[in-house]
């Protein structure tokens, strides 16, 4: 069935305003529920506790939203967006209920998920999606006519490292809501069909109503809960706008992250099979923390990946007529 014509201009400003409003009015007393649940955690072992899990009002709101688009002629989209964002929330549920149990000893919250176990169901979610995607007309509107067998692999690599790019950003005040707010209204400028359109106008929104709360010096940080999903939805938003080719462009800073950690982990695991003694290319992976150890502030970290970001959504602006 033909998809919808893109929303207007204030149709999506009135989407990103709600999801800010909302998001900035309902986080509040969910900080103030988990702390009272002793749902926190330190993101450094010297640092603060921060309430864990407190992205759960953005995902909920971008929840309803794919709820309310599954009645229109867009179900399809919105059906395959609703689907990833569950899939992707409850592992990173899961995932944050397991560090709570290590932390806290509270061994009935935890469910023994291992980084394996956590990336294999990663990949199983990722490769149900990407067929789900192949399966609709938008695949063919990914430029210079990629045969599907590579398009698959490219989305299901998409997903994958804009899921964990997200996730690992999400340890320093403000940096991965921000970095989501300007990837998401990169991508929208960009001009997209209806439900990416207001994936993205959402997406942007709850992420700035998040800052509000998640700016330094931070209360609260998003979890795996979030972060997943709001990966995934980022993701997904790219792929069916056909905006597959300009993913690694707009979440530059996301991809430096996930190589970053992967250079770090692969590196050491290989010098350290040859030589017995494990080596490391950056200071601390990932690489907002090898910043930090160079003596920067996190202010400083985080502002400067914010420039990246915003550098990288001006760059996919500029290659969208080729690769777009």
């Amino acid at each position: 069935m033909t998809s919808l014509a893109a929303p207007g201009l204030g149709v999506l400003l009135w989407m990103g305003l709600v999801g800010f409003a909302l998001t900035a009015g309902l986080t509040a007393p969910l900080i103030r529920s988990l702390a009272a649940r002793q749902f926190g955690k330190a993101i450094r072992a010297d640092g603060p506790q921060h309430q864990a899990m407190g992205g759960a009002v953005m995902i909920g709101l971008l929840g309803l939203l794919c709820l309310f688009l599954l009645a229109s002629p867009d179900r399809e989209q919105a059906g395959l967006a609703l689907s990833g964002l569950l899939a992707f929330t409850t592992m990173g549920w899961l995932d944050d209920l397991a560090g709570l149990a290590r932390r806290s000893g509270k061994k009935e919250l935890g469910v023994g998920l291992k980084a394996r176990h956590m990336f294999a169901l990663q990949g199983l979610a990722a490769f149900s999606l990407t067929l789900g995607w192949l399966r609709l007309p938008t695949a063919e509107a990914t430029p210079w006519g990629l045969p599907p067998a590579l398009l698959g692999v490219l989305a299901f690599i998409a997903i994958l490292g804009t899921v964990n790019g997200v996730n690992l950003s999400d340890g320093l005040d403000g940096l991965a809501a921000g970095l989501l707010a300007i990837a998401f209204g990169g991508l929208l400028v960009l001009g997209l069909p209806r439900v990416p359109a207001l994936l993205c106008a959402g997406g942007m929104g709850v992420c700035a109503g998040f800052w509000l709360h998640n700016r330094h010096p931070a209360k609260v940080f998003m979890g795996n809960l979030a972060s997943m999903g709001l990966g995934l939805l980022l993701a997904l938003s790219a792929l069916l706008s056909g905006k597959l080719l300009l993913l690694p462009v707009l979440g530059a800073v996301f991809l430096a992250e996930v190589l970053s950690d992967l250079i770090q982990v692969g590196w050491f695991k290989w010098t350290r099979l040859r030589s017995g003694t494990g080596r490391r290319v950056f200071r601390m992976a990932p690489l907002h923390h090898h910043f930090e150890a160079l003596g920067w502030s996190e202010p400083r970290v985080v502002r400067s990946f914010w420039a990246a970001g915003l550098v990288a959504a001006l760059l996919a602006l500029a290659l969208d007529p080729w690769l777009g």
